[in-house]
């Protein structure tokens, strides 16, 4: 008669409740609800970004300024304009050339087709001021500073362009 072995189920139950009890305690060493997500490289948080882009409208107050690098929350509560190669048509337009200019013979075909239509006479527009992430504390007075749970304490520098 065979008789049913329970070494590896519960050698599997144990090992399952290993695993459910280590991601509780990761959960729990964070606190509830969680400051940021487990994977997060963000340079600041959210409330600061809110923060930044709303004094970054008033600052601005309709001139432009050049991408720090992330502009997302930025650009909404700023509601100005963020030059990035995502939102200026000429920065695009370099970006394009240079990719078909630098792929090999299939791929440059195919960009070159692909981009026929793309009006590259449009030149990058000039940025009035940019904004710049550097780590550590603010240090001058028109800088804000912030704080991320990848990066830890930084700063955006904004600066006039000459």
């Amino acid at each position: 008669r065979a008789e049913l072995r329970t070494g590896p189920p519960v050698l599997a139950l144990g090992l399952t409740g290993v695993l459910v009890l280590s991601a509780a305690a990761v959960d729990g060493a964070q606190g509830l609800p969680w400051p940021s997500p487990v994977v997060f490289g963000n340079w600041a948080s959210a409330e600061d970004y809110a923060r930044v882009g709303t004094e970054l409208g008033a600052r601005l107050n309709g001139a432009s300024v050049a991408s720090p690098g992330e502009i997302g929350t930025l650009a909404y509560f700023c509601e100005c304009v963020i030059l990035d190669e995502f939102s200026d048509r000429g920065e695009a337009v370099k970006l394009v050339q240079k990719r078909i200019a630098t792929a090999n013979p299939l791929m440059s075909l195919a960009l070159r087709v692909n981009y026929h239509w793309l009006d590259t006479s449009v030149a990058p527009r000039k940025p009035d001021f940019r904004m710049q992430y550097a780590s550590g504390p603010a240090t001058g007075p028109g800088d804000w500073q912030v704080r991320s749970a990848a990066k830890g304490v930084g700063h955006f520098v904004f600066t006039r362009e000459p």
